[in-house]
């Protein structure tokens, strides 16, 4: 015989326990999912073809690397400012890798400069040419005389 009168406890809190901790782990989880995504300048940029609002940056990521996406900060009558997103891997020792990611402007290029994030100017790249190194376009060769 029970004393003291109490009531008969039914499951009810002993079930929020465990959807409670469910709800802090898929919150951490998505958490630690975006805060490792970090922008990275491209090295360069390559012209479309129809020089459309296409444009498709370039930059060296590390092999474990995972490119999350391009992305227009701004643009202008006179400028683009642009950035890569990556998913930093692990460092290893198999060198350096070029990743192109496209992305889509509101206006064509055009005279426009593509620019860094801080505005320091992208010089157009006509192809890649190893893992190292970028081929600078004819036009860029030329400003290199003057």
């Amino acid at each position: 015989m029970r004393s003291g009168g109490g009531m008969a406890r039914t499951g009810g809190s002993a079930t929020r326990g465990p959807a409670l901790l469910l709800v802090v782990v898929l919150a951490a989880t998505l958490s630690a999912c975006t805060s490792d995504v970090s922008e990275l300048e491209p090295d360069g940029w390559v012209r479309s073809p129809d020089d459309g609002a296409l444009l498709t940056l370039v930059a060296p990521v590390g092999p474990l690397d995972q490119v999350v996406g391009g992305r227009v900060i701004s643009e202008s009558p006179n400028e683009v400012r642009v950035a890569i997103a990556i998913r930093a891997g692990q460092a290893d020792d198999r060198g350096t890798e070029w990743a192109e990611v496209t992305v889509e402007l509101e206006e064509p290029v055009g005279d426009r400069r593509i620019t860094t994030r801080d505005g320091d100017l992208l010089p157009v790249v006509t192809q890649i040419l190893t893992t190292s190194t970028l081929a600078p376009s004819s036009s860029d060769l030329a400003a290199g005389d003057s």
